[in-house]
């Protein structure tokens, strides 16, 4: 049966989509600092700050699709994730690019709403579940080249406190 999309499913919609490309985001951000990590710094104190700073700015840059094929030309990340990590990709085209012109009038119908929001909600879950595999990944590496979790961990409460206003 085909009917208008109620207000209270709309703003769902319009919340999913909005967290969806927000965790992408997040993603995209963990992977810049795996490949700036792994890739660029190699090992503590390799790079001056300022260095490091002009290269993070570069590859800030860089589309999601443009990272994969950086991690993909390396050999510290498995083929797994690279699969795992360009499937997610064709499913972040499809939400940002394709999803209202391929599936929105799929939006009238009860299932076809259904489907459409389970998609972005699986994108999401993927992102999450990215992003903690992306940091665990982070940690053991520093942890392999000594620098303590507590440090890292500081850092980053540190930086949460600022952007809170708290120092």
């Amino acid at each position: 049966m085909r009917r208008e999309i109620y207000p209270e499913e709309l703003n769902y919609f319009y919340q999913k989509t909005g967290e969806a490309i927000w965790h992408l985001q997040i993603v995209e951000d963990f992977l810049v600092k795996l490949y700036m990590v792994k890739g660029v710094i190699v090992s503590p104190g390799r790079l001056t700050e300022i260095e490091a700073q002009s290269e993070l700015v570069k590859l800030e840059k860089k589309t999601l699709g443009q990272l994969i094929s950086l991690l993909e030309k390396s050999d510290w990340v498995s083929q797994d994730f690279i699969v795992r990590l360009k499937e997610f990709n064709s499913i972040r085209k499809w939400i940002v690019h394709n999803s209202g012109r391929q599936s929105g009038e799929s939006l009238y119908t009860d299932q076809g709403r259904f489907d459409f929001i389970s998609k972005i909600v699986e994108f999401t879950n993927l992102a999450v579940g990215f992003q903690k595999e992306i940091r665990d990944s982070l940690v053991d590496y520093g942890e392999e080249k000594n620098v303590s979790k507590e440090n890292i961990f500081d850092e980053a409460r540190i930086r949460i406190d600022r952007l809170k206003g708290r120092i």
